[in-house]
């Protein structure tokens, strides 16, 4: 393949419309790539090749690193804060524990040092797999797994301290296993003289998630029986397992779009601090959900079309906001006319196609409905559009109740409204954007389209957590993380994704630590946390915008 460039090294564009704005062309452009990267620092060729390196030493440094990784997480968040001692007291947390002590929190901050910084070397370290034998991708793969399942299970034993979700999920599942109650429309507080009740933090509320999820925490809840012990690991372990799926995904996703990403993507995921933390442990279900995207990511680029949606649609069914990510999907299955260099297919085809997806899909959600159907109202979940925290829309909320007297339930309105309508202007700008890619008649367009889809639900998830995420919680960034792994070979995605990551970290220090030694009044911690959460991701965002902006002018 050749490529033709201007003298500032971009491309002239021969066919096809320009490329994002997320991706700016590298100054040689290969007609054949997924995708145009911004310009990233770049490695120069070396004259001994990578294999005459022993890259066998990378993987005792990854072995090295991993150990280091498993002793802190030990030692700084499972041994504190053991599942064992604390896990018969009801309503623990962090600051509760650790009784938000000076000592607690240095020990806490360097804990996260220390894991965050092995596991980037570690991510840098991994070496492309074009570059080693098989022999060598093989055992590199079992270590990173070996590594990742090693971290799990330490986690596995740590008292959830990030939230009280498990115990709530755990009795929600108990209402429908063992009492043949709806969740959706029963409350954990309209059932007396359970000895689970007391460690209910939300029992005013009915289930907040879908019915695949309750679907799947019935089963569990089955299994483990009355104990509140074999619950708290029955429930972890089915985290777990989906994470385990997602790494799984992970490694697959990229060998299909980058092969020599493989290895390093994979364990961008499965070895990321704030994914094992808030997957093992405090046994959060956004495992199940990414595991779903995943999988639906793992179909498209395989070209298995007719699967795609519905495992978007099953993501969505566990938490709802996979259907933002539905619009751009089927725009790019509308565009993939053929795969791996195929005829293109007629439009009657691509029809036949797209209506099988979303016949799938449909069939799926009605079978998970109806064991819990009370009617439409029981679709959507109900009593959180009122919540704001620790987000932007919070610190809009109170600036206009504050500043501009604005009556309470009428700002919400306006923020929670405002917040939605953006994000939806953006996912239909972007599936617009997906939809006007050439149709991809082999393998050179299908590669663009696919990486534009991709690039397109990053960007979707990330303007949801950033302005629509009322109730912001640093779980939520999983998300986000399994959909920069396809992404991994493009530097900005990676960076921008670890700073979010960094500021999701920060938001449990302002909650459990600054708030309470300095007893400051709500909306200065609100705006603190806020601030905390977005403003390095925010801003590098836009500084990658403006050095786009400032390369395409000059």
């Amino acid at each position: 393949m050749s490529s033709t460039t201007t003298q500032q090294g971009l491309p002239l564009e021969t066919s096809g419309p320009a490329e994002p704005y997320m991706a700016l062309p590298t100054r040689t452009v290969r007609r054949d790539s997924s995708s145009y990267e911004l310009p990233t620092r770049t490695v120069r060729p070396s004259a001994t090749p990578v294999k005459a390196r022993a890259p066998w030493l990378s993987l005792a440094a990854l072995v090295i690193l991993g150990g280091v990784s498993g002793a802190a997480y030990y030692l700084g968040f499972v041994h504190p804060y053991l599942l064992s001692q604390y896990y018969n007291t009801p309503l623990q947390d962090l600051a509760k524990i650790s009784r938000a002590t000076a000592q607690s929190a240095n020990e806490w901050g360097f804990t996260w040092v220390v894991v965050f910084a092995c596991y980037y070397a570690a991510f840098r370290i991994c070496p492309p797999a074009e570059d080693v034998t098989r022999a060598f991708r093989r055992v590199a793969l079992v270590l990173i797994c070996a590594g990742a399942a090693f971290f799990a299970l330490n986690l596995l034993f740590m008292y959830p301290v990030g939230a009280a979700d498990l115990f709530d999920q755990i009795f929600r599942a108990r209402l429908t296993s063992h009492y043949g109650l709806n969740p959706f429309t029963t409350t954990p507080g309209s059932i007396g003289g359970d000895p689970l009740q007391a460690f209910v933090a939300w029992r005013g509320d009915p289930s907040p998630y879908g019915p695949m999820w309750e679907t799947l925490a019935a089963g569990t809840s089955l299994l483990a029986g009355a104990n509140l012990w074999g619950n708290l690991i029955a429930f972890k372990l089915l985290v777990i397992g989906a994470y385990g799926v997602g790494t799984i995904l992970s490694y697959g996703i990229l060998r299909a779009i980058k092969p020599d990403w493989a290895l390093r993507g994979m364990l961008f995921f499965a070895w990321n601090p704030l994914v094992l933390f808030e997957v093992a442990g405090n046994g959060h279900n956004d495992a199940v959900v990414i595991m779903f995207v995943l999988a639906g990511v793992f179909f498209f680029v395989r070209a298995r079309q007719v699967a795609f949606i519905p495992a978007l649609v099953l993501g969505a069914l566990t938490k709802f906001v996979p259907v933002l990510l539905v619009p751009t999907a089927l725009a790019a299955l509308w565009r993939d006319r053929g795969a791996n260099g195929a005829e293109a297919n007629s439009g009657r085809k691509r029809l036949a196609v797209i209506g099988r997806s979303i016949g799938l899909s449909v069939g799926l959600a009605a079978i998970l409905y109806v064991p819990f159907w009370t009617g439409p109202e029981g679709i959507l979940p109900r009593n959180r559009g009122t919540l704001f925290t620790a987000s932007i829309p919070k610190v809009i909320l109170d600036t206009l109740t504050t500043d501009f007297k604005v009556e309470q339930s009428k700002a919400e309105w306006l923020v929670r409204n405002g917040a939605y309508a953006i994000v939806g202007v953006v996912a239909v700008v972007l599936a617009i954007w997906v939809w006007r890619s050439a149709n991809a008649t082999n393998t050179d367009r299908r590669a663009v389209l696919v990486n534009r889809t991709l690039v397109a639900f990053y960007e979707i998830i990330f303007v949801y957590l950033v302005i629509a995420s009322l109730w912001f919680q640093p779980w939520y960034l999983l998300w986000l993380i399994a959909l920069t792994v396809p992404l991994a070979a493009q530097h900005t995605y990676v960076v921008r994704t670890l700073l979010f990551c960094i500021g999701g970290v920060f938001n449990y220090f302002v909650w459990d630590y600054l708030w309470l030694w300095n007893h400051t009044d709500s909306r200065t911690i609100q705006t603190a946390s806020a601030l905390a959460v977005n403003t390095l991701a925010i801003m590098y965002t836009l500084w990658v915008w403006l050095k786009k902006t400032r390369i395409l002018n000059s």
